[in-house]
């Protein structure tokens, strides 16, 4: 008899836990904004630094779908066998047809998985730094960041 794969039980308090940890920040109150232009500015921002993760994902698995093909493309088995007296071939090899290209798509696949991990931590980073000038200035008030200042940084 099979072994089950994973215990129901086990599956359904991970399940329950997952619910209430994300309703608890789901029931958090919102503050009303003022104006119409700092929710498009706020929303503006969001979806810019969603579509930078979307991008750098996106180059991640191109880079590693890209090196894993041309790792195996480079690749080629061949098999030699004593047939003694029988008549038959006595070699087998199997390959790729696109073994030209295969070496410069694995090394260019590591290419394309460095820039999306290199995007992907320019917006980690950046958004940490946002979000930690952001505590800053609720701590020691709104003229002190660089942000709020005339000329100042923002993202």
């Amino acid at each position: 008899m099979a072994e089950p794969l994973g215990d129901t039980a086990d599956t359904c308090g991970a399940a329950v836990t997952l619910i209430l940890t994300l309703s608890a920040d789901a029931n958090r109150p919102m503050f009303a904004r003022a104006t119409a232009s700092d929710v498009k500015e706020e929303r503006t921002a969001t979806a810019r630094l969603i579509t930078f993760i979307i991008l750098a994902g996106l180059l991640l698995t191109l880079g590693a779908v890209w090196a894993h093909v041309g790792f195996m493309g480079d690749r080629s088995i061949a098999v030699f066998e004593e047939n003694g007296d029988q008549a038959g071939p006595g070699r087998f090899s199997v390959g790729t047809g696109y073994s030209d290209i295969a070496a410069p798509m694995h090394l260019g696949g590591y290419v394309v998985q460095g820039v999306g991990a290199a995007l992907m931590l320019r917006v980690v980073f950046d958004t940490a730094r946002v979000a930690w000038a952001s505590r800053a200035s609720t701590k020691t008030g709104p003229a002190e960041t660089p942000a709020a200042q005339p000329g100042g940084a923002s993202l």
